[in-house]
């Protein structure tokens, strides 16, 4: 028979629970009887999962010093979640945030502060983007990395994933 065009989704879910996929013929072109095959695939992306309260750089949750992803979710333009993390002097560290690449409609911002709240570094990507930065530490502490809404009016809620990594650039 005839081949159809293949459909693909990816969506992150932030919170556990039943879910359910709904099929349907395409602007209704078709017969009322098709055959399909489908597959789902479930990963957990993250290694670590967001947890409430962590709204500044005192309830900030932790990233493993080694780096790693963590999964968290932005309601509205007034909800930031802070992760704080310990870098070495000479660390290049990667931060990359994956909201636009899941479906999830959050523009998002990301900022680097230091153990002051200080903001080192901000990011984000106009015209619906994910945020992405490099960053060198110059200075051995505990830093954090904020994730929250850009401050516009739309798209402002959303899953997120938050990749952070680094290479130690004065390793031997």
């Amino acid at each position: 028979g005839e081949q159809g065009v293949d459909a693909y989704m990816t969506k992150l879910l932030p919170i556990p629970g039943t879910y359910f996929i709904r099929m349907e013929d395409y602007y209704f072109t078709g017969s009322a009887s098709h055959t399909y095959v489908m597959g789902v695939s479930v990963s957990s992306p993250c290694d670590i999962p967001e947890s409430e309260p962590n709204e500044n750089i005192n309830e900030a949750d932790s990233i493993n010093s080694y780096g790693g992803s963590v999964c968290g979710e932005v309601s509205g333009n007034f909800d930031q979640d802070y992760y704080s993390f310990y870098a070495v002097a000479g660390e290049l560290w990667t931060f990359n945030l994956d909201s636009w690449s899941y479906d999830s409609g959050m523009d998002a911002q990301l900022n680097l502060r230091d153990y002051t709240g200080t903001t080192l570094h901000s990011e984000s990507v106009p015209n619906n983007g994910d945020p992405y930065f490099d960053y060198l530490i110059l200075s051995s502490g505990t830093y954090y990395i904020e994730v929250e809404a850009d401050g516009s009016f739309f798209n402002t809620s959303g899953p997120y994933i938050l990749h952070g990594s680094y290479i130690d650039l004065l390793a031997p």
